[in-house]
């Protein structure tokens, strides 16, 4: 696709994260006051309402009808997107670093500080004290910096702030529905980035605890404090030490995709990918020099089936695996079946299926099929849930390609009794 600079509108941009809402409504905080841009009509609107300082952070609930604005002075205002009026209003006691709404629309995750906050929405009602503080998480280890919910409302994942504040730097995903956390995940192993250790050195310690420790973020006004710097971490700290340069772990924006199957996180070591679905899992500790797609033709070359199969389920190329498995010698079939690992039995599974539609050699890859489950039957059984998907593709296959056959025996065995029904007339 080819995009090209069409138009500019709006206003000057002054910070702050910037939404879209519906697929066609750019909004964008300005100044004290938020901007509406109309991407298809290439309209902008300045709604009425203003903050008493400029706007640092924006949310807009998922049917576009509220929105929701956090100044610098942590003042925060609910906004009626459609009618442009302030439904409600809230100060926060220290500053927010981060606002999603759920995609219910029912919840609104806030980071305030350290703390991961779930509120729920106001909407439309009219109350003394609308905002409802559902549950406060206190597990991240710095400021939090990146929120987003699951597409079913029941989980937040929040992404923090972590220099030196504690040894590592993690995601943390709390679970709304009943309330605890769920688990960390710890996103570097990278000592070389400022603030990732697994031990601490006594010897930076001082009468305000360890040096690497103390916190220098803008908000600290004291003298000597708000001087520090990464290049100089220590500035007028007696005992501190320099950072020299080194990248701060920080972990800037997380994205759950609509399945809820996987989420990515962008950090400063690039963006990763979490995901439960095992087939798209690369294991490359499984892999070394010796596993190519030359030594796997090099083993066939050798009258290796074994190892050639091997080889190319490591690999994991469709390719490959099909062609290892067509090169077995009938004979051999239980002896390469009795070698297949258990953690390779659902690739090899999805292999068969996808033969079992295109390749002509039907009773060879039934008769693997049939090997396989004989060899690997008690594994299969106490193992059935993560290899059911497997399970159900080659169950399809097999039984469209029963009927298939049952339809060509039927017409043949018809046309048969129609040939000799008129040879004995004749």
């Amino acid at each position: 696709m080819n995009f090209r600079f069409q138009n500019l509108l709006g206003a000057p941009y002054r910070g702050g994260n910037a939404v879209i809402s519906g697929n066609s409504l750019l909004i964008s905080p300005v100044g004290n006051r938020v901007s509406v841009t109309d991407l298809i009509k290439l309209e902008t609107v300045t709604l009425p309402c203003e903050s008493s300082s400029n706007i640092s952070r924006i949310a807009v609930s998922p049917d576009g009808s509220f929105l929701l604005t956090l100044d610098e002075n942590n003042r925060c205002q609910f906004v009626n997107l459609r009618r442009r009026i302030v439904l409600h209003r809230m100060l926060f006691k220290k500053p927010v670093s981060a606002i999603k709404f759920s995609p219910d629309g029912a919840l609104i995750a806030i980071g305030v500080g350290k703390l991961l906050q779930i509120w729920r929405s106001p909407g439309f009602r009219k109350e003394f004290f609308p905002f409802q503080l559902i549950r406060t998480f206190a597990d991240c280890d710095a400021s939090v910096t990146a929120l987003d919910w699951s597409p079913d409302s029941n989980y937040v994942l929040a992404g923090s702030k972590d220099t030196a504040i504690k040894m590592s730097s993690y995601a943390l995903v709390s679970c709304t529905l009943h309330q605890v956390l769920l688990r960390r995940f710890r996103i570097t192993h990278n000592l070389s980035l400022d603030g990732v250790l697994d031990y601490l050195n006594s010897k930076k310690m001082t009468e305000a605890g360890p040096i690497d420790l103390i916190d220098d973020d803008n908000s600290d006004v004291e003298e000597g404090i708000d001087k520090q710097t990464r290049g100089k971490m220590g500035y007028d700290l007696p005992g501190s030490m320099p950072n020299r340069g080194r990248p701060v772990i920080r972990t800037k924006c997380l994205r759950i995709a609509p399945t809820g199957r996987c989420w990515a996180a962008a950090t400063t070591e690039g963006v990763l990918v979490y995901s439960i679905d095992e087939s798209f899992i690369f294991d490359p500790t499984d892999l070394d020099m010796d596993v190519t797609p030359e030594a796997v033709d090099d083993a066939l070359a050798e009258d290796q089936p074994q190892r050639a199969l091997l080889l190319s389920l490591r690999l994991n190329e469709d390719t490959l695996i099909k062609k290892c498995i067509v090169s077995v010698k009938p004979v051999d079939i239980k002896a390469v079946a009795l070698s297949i690992p258990f953690k390779y039995l659902q690739r090899l599974i999805e292999a068969f299926a996808d033969l079992l539609e295109s390749c002509p050699h039907l009773e060879f890859i039934l008769r693997w099929c049939e090997e396989l489950c004989k060899v690997h039957g008690h594994s299969i059984q106490q193992n059935s849930r993560s290899l059911i998907p497997a399970l159900r593709s080659l169950q399809k296959s097999i039984t469209r390609l029963h009927q298939d056959l049952a339809d060509t025996c039927s017409s043949n065995e018809y046309l048969l009794r129609y040939l000799c029904s008129t040879g004995s007339k004749n």
